[in-house]
């Protein structure tokens, strides 16, 4: 049996970098023992027409972000024309968990619902066989009476190393600006604008040490030499990042590399660790200048982001930070928030705009953040805007204008200048810009 596994073309809109789709390999990865899979990437990969008649799929997935909604649905329909009379359609991902019936109603045969490794298995497994798969955990359906059928969320997956290394074979690994690797699933923390660890679960689970540098030295071994941590919090776990820089160091790995974490789970020694084993730059979401959002969103302070630059700076570590405009009250608010800028002087600022995710508190309680929004004539194309002027043609506020935002924005860039943010020693971007600012140079 042959698995066709697509990543779906980011809209044009987004400009972002470029990720190696995990998700699918990871999937790839897992059925191997049980069926012949491909995993094309329709952002990097080349013709998905030719790609599907010489390949034949009887069964085809594809990943569904809140993101590339829009795009699936266009996808789908061409697709669904090429492929094989019976192919039978399989949607996963964030925005497919959170929206089974809307992919069903669509033309999709069967979602499958939040962590899909197991659960995939299980359902091409069935298929090989010839088996009815309508009495798994994780899955939703069109029952034979018509009528969709949601089975019980199936359980999480404790052991992440149990999982094989994710299946990058068939993606042209050169074409991404650096190559992802996820350490560990989920987060603690519970930011009413982020997504993730609704979709993970509030927690966060660990691969161990041994089995992510198993996944670094497979694909240093192929000249890959620019990694990107793509965690919700690389260094949430200490021990496990001691013992990933360990590995590098003793095998002397010369490699350059970025992750996303915290200011306040970070600290001197690990720092240090950190830069000799490669480290060159983090990332880090500040959000905001206000110290209150700190304290009751973050669960941190402006004082203790303030020490970790300190030390960041002292050791060499270069620092990229994203910031949402729509987190304050006013537009005094606003302002007052991005002149933290000029106190914490990052590398790289990333200014985005407040945008409620489906399954966040923000898009539960909309008002609650000043958000005005229609749901019932919702345009998922709004989501497809991270980086984008037409944002602000669907997204609003109470507090401030679009006109407001705009204003705002230019004046902080015209007053960053002053601060070497000219694009070379500093660098400074903006949801309104054309380019965005790579994250490993």
């Amino acid at each position: 049996m042959k698995v066709l596994l697509i990543n779906p073309p980011m809209p044009y809109e987004i400009k972002g970098h470029l990720q190696t789709p995990l998700g699918l390999c990871y999937l790839s990865s897992m059925i191997k023992s049980i069926a012949e899979s491909l995993v094309f990437d329709c952002n990097v990969s080349g013709d998905i027409e030719t790609t599907i008649h010489q390949f034949k799929p009887d069964v085809i997935g594809i990943s569904v972000l809140t993101a590339t909604y829009i795009n699936v649905l266009k996808l789908l329909c061409a697709v669904s024309q090429l492929a094989k009379p019976n192919c039978i359609f399989i949607a996963g991902g964030v925005h497919a968990s959170i929206f089974p019936e809307e992919l069903l109603k669509n033309g999709f045969h069967l979602v499958i619902r939040g962590e899909g490794e197991r659960v995939f298995f299980g359902v091409i497994s069935s298929i090989a066989k010839a088996k009815d798969y309508y009495d798994l955990a994780g899955i939703s359906f069109v029952g034979e009476d018509g009528v969709i059928k949601h089975n019980p969320d199936a359980e999480l997956i404790e052991d992440l190393d149990t999982i094989p290394l994710p299946d990058r074979k068939d993606l042209p690994l050169h074409n991404y600006e650096h190559e992802a690797i996820l350490t560990s699933r989920g987060c603690n923390f519970r930011c009413f604008y982020c997504s993730s660890s609704h979709y993970w679960g509030h927690k966060t689970r660990y691969r161990s040490a041994e089995n992510v540098f198993a996944e670094l030295w497979q694909l240093y071994i192929t000249g890959v030499r620019k990694f990107y941590f793509c965690d919700d919090n690389f260094t949430s776990s200490h021990a496990l990042v001691k013992g990933i820089c360990q590995g590098i160091i003793f095998e002397s790995m010369n490699i350059r590399w970025s992750a996303l974490t915290r200011a306040d789970t970070v600290d001197i020694d690990l720092l240090k660790l950190m830069k000799q084993a490669g480290c060159t730059i983090l990332s880090f979401g500040i959000e905001s200048g206000l110290n209150a959002f700190h304290k009751n969103t973050k669960k941190t302070s402006i004082e203790k982001i303030m020490a970790t630059f300190a030390m960041l700076r002292e050791i060499g570590i270069k620092t990229r930070t994203t910031w949402i405009i729509g987190l304050g009250k006013t537009v005094e608010d606003e302002y007052n928030s991005l002149q933290f800028i000029k106190e914490l002087l990052p590398d790289q600022v990333s200014v985005h705009c407040l945008i409620p995710f489906p399954n966040t508190e923000a898009w539960y309680k909309p008002e609650k953040y000043n958000l005005v929004l229609d749901k019932e004539n919702f345009d998922w194309n709004v989501m497809n805007m991270t980086y984008s002027p037409y944002l602000l043609d669907n997204i609003r506020f109470k507090h401030i204008t679009k006109e407001e935002i705009i204003s705002l924005i230019e004046k902080t860039r015209k007053e960053l200048k002053d601060y070497k943010y000219d694009g070379v020693q500093r660098k400074f971007e903006t949801f309104l810009d054309n380019e965005i600012i790579k994250v490993i140079e």
